[in-house]
Formats: C-alpha cells, sequence, structure tokens
C-alpha cells in the first residue's frame, strides 16, 4: 500500500464481476462484452443527451475493466477509502472505472426516474 497524505492507494486484484463476487469463469468476459455492445446499441439510437452520457460512463468504464481482465485475468483495483474513516475498512477497493461505471448507471436510474415522473405529470423533458 502506498500512503500519501489522506489517501491510501492500494493495489489489488478483483477477479469476480460486482465486487469480487460472482467469478463466473468465461462468463467474467462474456457478460461484460455483451453489456458494452448493448451500451452502443442504446447509444446509437439515444436522443437524449444525459442517457448517452450515462451510456459513455458505462460503456468506458466497462471496456476499461474488460481490458483489465483480458490483459491480467483480473480488474486491478487501487483506491482504498480507509483514510476518511476507520469504519470503511470493509469498503472494497476499487478504480476509476469502477467509479465511471457506478456514475454511469446512477445517472441512468436518475434520467429514467425523471422521465417517468415527467411523463405521468405530461411535462416534456428533452
Amino acid at each position: 500500500m502506498i500512503r500519501f497524505p489522506k489517501q491510501y492507494f492500494a493495489q489489488t486484484a478483483t477477479a469476480g464481476l460486482l465486487l469480487g463476487f460472482f467469478n463466473l469463469g468465461l462468463l467474467n468476459i462474456i457478460a461484460p462484452i455483451i453489456i458494452l455492445f448493448a451500451c452502443f446499441y442504446f447509444l446509437l439510437r439515444q436522443k437524449r443527451r444525459i442517457i448517452a452520457f450515462a451510456l459513455v460512463l458505462v460503456a468506458g468504464g466497462g471496456a476499461s475493466n474488460l481490458i483489465d481482465r483480458l490483459t491480467f485475468g483480473c480488474v486491478r483495483d487501487f483506491i482504498d477509502l480507509t483514510w476518511i474513516s476507520p469504519r470503511l475498512a470493509l469498503w472494497p477497493s476499487f478504480n476509476l472505472a469502477d467509479s465511471a461505471v457506478s456514475a454511469g448507471v446512477t445517472i441512468l436510474i436518475f434520467a429514467v426516474l425523471i422521465k417517468s415522473k415527467a411523463k405521468k405529470s405530461n411535462v416534456s423533458i428533452h
């Protein structure tokens, strides 16, 4: 672990898909490829910029983790949040690609919820 003032960088390897769980062998390669193709499919048909942005975040982060998995056999995580609080010692290490995927999925969820709410109240959002 490399310690910088108020930051920790610890290189760890994650073999599974989600937080190290679901280590499904070849499916760990196939599932991200299918998700990437789905992101690009919807991206090419997307008119809302916020959805397109979210899909780019998910696709970019997913592609980065897939490259790690193909190159090293695992995803390399290096950000550790224990410097914030000792309570976060149980929080898993992560990387920037994980952050991009998480942000993209969060934006997608909010965009869909806002669109759904606007549709119910007959308000147009573009």
